[in-house]
């Protein structure tokens, strides 16, 4: 039982970042006083990568060539990780890992750091210090003895081409991502671009590539430590409900949902705060308005004052009530002006009042309308989900017999090629061989030209030998051998220049046919002569 849950703690650290080859990880150093390296002479490591080297150089060459191969047809996706840096975390002084962009192995024996490299990951990710599982703080990540600060870089690749791409046009080809740790507990992010340079320091900005990439550091599926395997091996159902929810994605997706619910309801019940508030102010702009109307309605005992006051006048100075009687008239016009304005003004308070109860009335329903709406949207969020999880499954099993199709159709296209090299190589020595059985077809009939020439000036010989044949018969009886012996000759080469023609039309009847027996076009050097003739013949009648 011990065993196995070694074998799964170690297979648990296995990262795999795209495609179904695996190739173990490629690890790089500098020297020994500046960089810990996998090596048997460091203390610190085990001695397993350097046995998987040494198997790796076992390896065939044509598996290599065959790898390699099919590395440059493999296009590296975003997100994917390429390196990985530590200096004075945990247990390393500095570690620089290159990872491969296929599955990646990690072995070593037990404190030898590879649990470290993992936790690497996770802190410059964006995790913390307790969902490590290494320490209560941040700050006891930094390496025992080292009284400065610590640093951890992850180098992610980010194509500059096509909309997956994350910011191409600041961050290029590549992003770093350092998160700088203090010894009095601080931390600080740095997100570089492809040349070093500093491009952001927010986490805000990290959140958003992390969200861009769909890269979760808290989702166990994504990364699972020591303490989680050992959590999910003996945790009760609960538990094991809660690694469930954490590896789909529900978990985060119920708590953002309610946090949308709250968000939701802060800013109705704010809303609704401030339209009442509205409501108590235009309140008592429509109190003051009918304080203003009541003072207006005294304006009538005004009336029966003038009325008292005209009565005086009859029994006053004629001139001295004449003018408080004006007075009382400006007055009275101020008033009426003043009455009619605040008529107006009660008027349009009361129709801004109406208008804010009625808006009031119709934010209610549509509060209830959202309401409703939300509970609808929570069950048809929840038949979307089943939906979606339903039609994933073709898409992947599609995705994965298009790329076997892919490269079945790669090697068909390279096999093609190289049928299509032979073949044109086979023509070429095809055409090689007969231009020099053409060049010696040429000789050949020089040569039979010469010995015609020869013939003719014998048969000269012979006439002139006729003439004299009755004074010098011996001469005549060297003549006529030498005539026979010339037309013996003239005949032979005959027959061979019509051997080499019907070798030659045969050849050229076989490169026409490619497909004619090796074995039929190699016995043209045997053919008899009597059926080459025969052929040649056919060829010029």
């Amino acid at each position: 039982m011990l065993s196995s849950r070694r074998s799964r703690a170690k297979a648990q650290k296995t990262r795999h970042n795209d495609s179904d080859n695996s190739q173990e990880a490629s690890t790089t150093s500098e020297t020994e006083d500046e960089m810990d390296t996998f090596n048997p002479d460091n203390e610190d490591y085990d001695a397993d990568v350097a046995v998987g080297q040494k198997r790796r150089k076992k390896t065939p060459s044509g598996t290599a060539t065959e790898l390699s191969q099919m590395d440059d047809h493999i296009k590296s996706e975003m997100g994917v990780v390429e390196e990985i840096y530590c200096e004075n975390f945990m247990c390393h002084r500095k570690l620089r890992v290159a990872l491969s962009p296929h599955i990646n192995f990690i072995t070593g024996e037990n404190g030898s750091g590879k649990s470290a490299i993992i936790a690497a990951i996770q802190i410059c990710l964006g995790a913390s210090a307790r969902s490590t599982h290494r320490g209560k703080s941040i700050k006891n990540l930094i390496r025992h003895g080292h009284e400065g600060n610590s640093l951890v870089r992850i180098t992610l690749k980010n194509d500059a081409v096509g909309s997956d791409a994350f910011r191409p046009e600041q961050f290029g080809r590549r992003i770093m991502v350092e998160r700088l740790i203090r010894r009095d507990g601080s931390a600080e992010y740095r997100l570089k671009d492809e040349t070093g340079s500093i491009v952001s320091k927010l986490k805000t900005d990290l959140e958003a590539m992390l969200d861009h990439f769909n890269i979760q550091t808290e989702n166990p599926c994504a990364i699972l430590d020591q303490e989680n395997a050992k959590l999910f091996l003996k945790g009760n159902p609960l538990d094991k409900y809660k690694f469930f929810l954490q590896s789909t994605d529900l978990y985060k997706m119920r708590t953002t949902y309610s946090k949308i619910d709250e968000e939701t309801r802060n800013i109705a019940e704010s809303t609704l705060k401030r339209e009442r508030a509205k409501i108590a102010t235009l309140k008592e702009a429509m109190d003051e308005a009918k304080k203003q109307w009541k003072e207006a309605q005294s304006i009538g005992k005004l009336e029966e004052e003038f009325e008292v006051l005209k009565k005086e006048l009859a029994w006053s100075f004629v001139a001295e009530k004449e003018a408080m009687a004006a007075k009382m008239e400006k007055k009275m016009k101020r008033k009426k002006r003043d009455a009619e304005h605040a008529a107006g003004e009660y008027e349009e308070t009361k129709e801004a009042v109406d208008n804010l109860e009625r808006k009031q009335n119709e934010k209610n329903d549509k509060l209830e309308e959202v309401n409703a709406r939300m509970s609808e949207n929570s069950q048809r969020k929840t038949e979307v989900k089943n939906r979606i999880r339903e039609a994933r499954r073709p898409l992947h099993n599609c995705k994965a017999e298009m790329k076997h199709l892919t490269q079945s159709k790669q090697r068909a296209h390279q096999r093609l090629e190289r049928l299509q090299h032979d073949l044109q190589k086979k023509r070429a020595n095809h055409e090689a061989m007969l231009h020099n059985r053409m060049q010696r077809n040429d000789e050949m009939r020089e040569r039979i030209e010469m010995k015609r020439r020869e013939v003719q000036d014998a048969e000269n010989e012979v006439n002139e030998a006729k003439d004299s044949a009755q004074s010098r018969p011996q001469e005549l009886d060297e003549v006529e051998n030498r005539h026979d012996n010339c037309v013996r000759q003239l005949r032979e080469a005959d027959s061979e220049t019509e051997f080499r023609s019907c070798s030659s039309l045969f050849t050229r009847i076989a490169i026409g046919f490619p497909n004619l027996p090796s074995d039929l076009s190699a016995s043209t050097s045997s053919f008899p002569r009597d059926i080459c003739t025969l052929l040649w013949l056919l060829k010029w009648h």
